[in-house]
């Protein structure tokens, strides 16, 4: 969950250019965990997404083995390391 000023969004939208905001979906390339940002963020969505993962054990492994398997590709070499090196090529 994400959620910061107006102006802050909009600039960090025309300077950064990927398509996830969590930190493991970006070092991962696809979506593990789920994101709600900006507009997308208020109680009704959060109760919706949060009550969708707590009833679908299914998502909940898949996100677990898709998690861990993400800690095991960090682990050859540090893992800030590797997260700073993914991050640096997108720029």
């Amino acid at each position: 969950i994400y959620k910061m000023a107006h102006a802050s969004w909009w600039l960090s939208n025309l300077l950064v250019k990927i398509p996830f905001a969590a930190m493991v979906n970006i070092i991962a390339q696809k979506q593990i965990v789920p994101e709600l940002l900006q507009k997308n963020v208020n109680s009704e969505k959060l109760f919706r997404v949060s009550l969708e993962l707590l009833n679908n054990s299914v998502k909940i492994e898949k996100m677990k083995e898709d998690l861990i398997h993400l800690r095991k590709s960090l682990n050859n070499r540090g893992a800030s390391y590797k997260a700073a090196d993914y991050i640096l090529e997108l720029s």
